[in-house]
């Protein structure tokens, strides 16, 4: 499993970034549709649901969200958490 921030989320929508993970969790759902203007956001939130395996927030999910922000500190490249 390979858990797609929020950040990355938003930058493939905008075209920058090509390759994502093969998962979102529900706050990135909840995150991303915060910020899609609303005659697009069914839309978005669709074809999401559609390209990732969507998981509930529960400890799998804390788990994997903690190894990720170990590894972006490790690299100099964390992400502002939105919540």
């Amino acid at each position: 499993m390979t858990l797609t921030d929020t950040s990355i989320l938003i930058d493939f929508l905008k075209g920058k970034i090509k390759y994502l993970g093969d998962s979102i969790s529900t706050i990135s759902l909840m995150e991303v549709r915060r910020v899609i203007e609303n005659k697009r956001r069914l839309e978005v939130l669709k074809t999401l649901e559609d390209m990732f395996k969507v998981y509930l927030v529960d400890e799998k999910v804390a788990v994997e969200y903690t190894e990720l922000y170990y590894r972006l500190r490790e690299k100099g490249r964390l992400i502002v958490d939105l919540i």
